[in-house]
């Protein structure tokens, strides 16, 4: 494995301790989806959309970078 390669694992291994963080979280700060309002749901779909869009960005990324 490259250096190059490193680098993009270790980055990736971030980005998901980075999204397990805001994840464990939200759910303390934020507490039970079923006591918010409807609204503030909204704005967590949205948020767990963009969490899913960014590891599978990263993913993708990573994954290109090894293969090709």
């Amino acid at each position: 494995m490259e250096v190059a390669d490193k680098i993009s694992a270790i980055i990736f291994g971030l980005v998901l301790i980075s999204i397990v963080i805001y994840v464990v979280m939200g759910a303390y700060v934020v507490g039970p989806a079923s006591d918010l309002k409807k609204g503030e749901r909204i704005i967590l779909a949205v948020g767990a959309m963009g969490i899913l869009g960014i590891l599978l960005y990263a993913g993708s990324e990573l994954l290109f970078h090894i293969v090709f």
